[in-house]
């Protein structure tokens, strides 16, 4: 019984002592996180499936109720169309103008990220540096695709939940519009 601990506490102490490059695990994701790569093929697959164009044809509509709702509407009597109502045009309005500047940031940050990717795997490929500087740089681009990943998915989901609230909010700030011209 002895020896068979010994042995395993042997064995145990030499496996966990190996003198193996840390980068070669990191860097393919045995680590248990997720190398670049994969976090920028993510960020890929939410930017090209967010309905961007869609949600930019809607601004001269949005705009024009925004505008006409933030200095024309005056009746505030009805104070959940305040809240709920123009929160919803408020949120919408801002979405378009996000999906603006997105639609062109978002595919130019992928690209960037896979070059900094690519220098990165090319210089581990040549040992350019030390393991630890190595580790050091491969966590910053992890981290640097993740944030990318994350914002992607995130604009994907607020651009179709805004085109969503805009069919049901639209047809609401009409008649809103209708009534208080009608009223005047």
């Amino acid at each position: 019984m002895k020896k068979t601990f010994l042995l395993l506490f042997v064995l145990s102490f030499a496996a966990c002592s190996s003198e193996s490059d840390p980068r070669a695990s990191a860097s393919e994701g045995d680590s248990g996180a997720k190398s670049p790569g994969f976090w920028l093929d993510s960020a890929d697959f939410y930017i090209a499936r967010t309905p961007f164009a869609e949600l930019v044809n809607l601004e001269p509509e949005v705009s024009q109720h925004y505008v006409w709702f933030q200095n024309e509407y005056t009746d505030t009597r009805d104070r959940d169309f305040w809240v709920v109502e123009l929160s919803k045009l408020e949120r919408v309005n801002k979405a378009v103008m996000r999906a603006k500047s997105d639609r062109l940031a978002l595919p130019d940050e992928l690209k960037i990220g896979r070059e900094q990717w690519s220098d990165w795997q090319k210089a581990d490929a040549k040992k350019s540096f030390e393991a630890e500087l190595g580790l050091r740089y491969l966590e910053d681009e992890r981290r640097a695709a993740n944030d990318l990943y994350r914002k992607a998915r995130f604009r994907k989901n607020e651009t179709q939940a805004c085109l969503e609230i805009w069919l049901d909010l639209k047809p609401t700030l009409d008649s809103a519009r209708q009534a208080f011209e009608s009223g005047r």
